[in-house]
C-alpha cells in the first residue's frame, strides 16, 4: 500500500513523466509511450476529481457552453489535450514564437484545471484543521 503523499502525487507524477518524454526524446514510438502515460494520468486525475466532489453530484451528459456542446469525455479531458498539445508542439519545435504560444495555451490548460478543483470544491492543499487549502 503506498502513503497518502506518494498516492496524491501519482497522477501528477503520470503528467510530469509524459511531458519529459515528449521533451526529451525524438519523435517515434517514445512519443507514442509518453501520450499514453499523459492520458492515464489524465484518466486517474479525473476520476480521483470526480469522486471527491463537493458540488451537485448530477451526471454531466455533456456541457453546453457558448453554443459549443461537448460530450462528458470531450469537457473532463479538454485541459488535458491543451496540456499535451502544448508540451508536444514545443518538443517538435523548439522556436521562440512557438515556445511562447505553447507556453500560453499551457498556462490556460492549467487554469481550466484550477478553476474545475475549485468549483469542484476540493483543494489540492489540504489544512490539517479539516478546511481546504488554497484553491477553496
Amino acid at each position: 500500500m503506498l502513503s497518502r503523499p506518494l498516492y496524491e502525487l501519482l497522477p501528477y507524477a503520470y503528467l510530469a513523466g509524459a511531458a519529459a518524454t515528449l521533451w526529451l526524446t525524438p519523435p517515434g514510438l517514445a512519443h507514442g509511450f509518453a501520450l499514453l502515460l499523459f492520458a492515464s494520468g489524465a484518466l486517474v486525475w479525473v476520476a480521483r476529481s470526480n469522486a471527491r466532489r463537493r458540488d451537485r453530484r448530477s451526471v454531466h451528459h455533456g456541457l453546453t457552453r457558448h453554443a459549443v456542446h461537448l460530450p462528458y469525455a470531450g469537457y473532463e479531458f479538454y485541459p488535458f489535450a491543451l496540456a499535451a498539445t502544448a508540451v508536444w508542439i514545443i518538443a517538435l519545435w523548439p522556436t521562440l514564437p512557438v515556445v511562447a504560444l505553447s507556453a500560453v495555451l499551457l498556462g490556460y490548460s492549467f487554469w481550466v484545471l484550477g478553476l474545475r478543483a475549485q468549483r469542484r470544491g476540493h483543494g489540492w492543499l489540504q489544512l490539517h484543521d479539516g478546511h481546504s487549502g488554497i484553491l477553496r
